[in-house]
């Protein structure tokens, strides 16, 4: 590798190769976070100075990439108009403490990990943290009760858990199964706060046409829960 191949943090962003743009645009348009960059971008990058960009400024690149797309998107269109502007050209250095600073770590590793070629920190894997937050905080979410005007929703997992993954053996043989009838099957259920329950699942294949007015909002109900009095 010659010394004029080597890509530095002084390089300025306008001599960056168009493969380092590509990708960093790949990144960065896929949530139009070009935005968060360009709304905190400084006159000069003195953190000392007022914003470089107005709402309007970002508009017209919006616009502008709009147009020009597939072949130049929006963060290519910034990055040229930052790269090319004021007294002071930004550096490569800039656009990774920007890039921090609007919480953009994907974009950030990009620069640092795959371009500059520094050694990641094995325990710098913010990325990966916030993909196992999203995926907790979906699993809360999926697992949450929810309450319905005076009734009380429970998800599957929750049924699941409460009859012991619907076991079908007896009940009377410490298993779950209370009953079967003409719709469905009956089981014994408990839920994590001591509530007792009982689930009734209405098989695909039963025979709803002899279940009266009353009963054919239930029939339409893939479980349904009575509570254990």
């Amino acid at each position: 590798m010659t010394s004029e191949s080597i890509i530095t943090e002084d390089i300025e962003i306008r001599h960056l190769k168009q493969y380092v743009v590509h990708e960093l645009g790949i990144i960065l348009n896929e949530r139009d976070d070009w935005k968060k960059i360009m709304s905190i971008v400084t006159v000069d990058c003195d953190p000392l100075k007022p914003l470089k960009y107005s709402a309007k400024d970002i508009k017209i690149v919006e616009r502008a990439g709009k147009r020009n797309f597939p072949e130049r998107g929006c963060t290519d269109i910034f990055l040229d108009e930052w790269g090319t502007s004021g007294r002071r050209r930004p550096r490569l250095s800039d656009l990774i403490m920007f890039l921090k600073k609007a919480e953009l770590h994907q974009a950030a590793r990009y620069v640092e990990v795959d371009v500059l070629k520094k050694p990641e920190s094995p325990g710098d894997n913010t990325e990966a943290a916030e993909w196992l937050q999203e995926v907790i905080q979906q699993e809360e979410a999926n697992n949450k009760t929810e309450y319905i005007g005076e009734l009380i929703a429970f998800t599957f997992c929750d049924l699941e858990r409460a009859t012991d993954g619907f076991n079908r053996k007896p009940y009377p043989r410490r298993g779950n199964k209370l009953g079967e009838g003409q719709f469905g099957t009956v089981y014994y259920g408990k839920l994590k706060n001591g509530m007792e329950i009982a689930v009734k699942t209405l098989e695909n294949n039963a025979n709803y046409s002899s279940l009266n007015s009353d009963n054919t909002e239930a029939a339409m109900i893939p479980i349904l829960l009575f509570e254990n009095e």
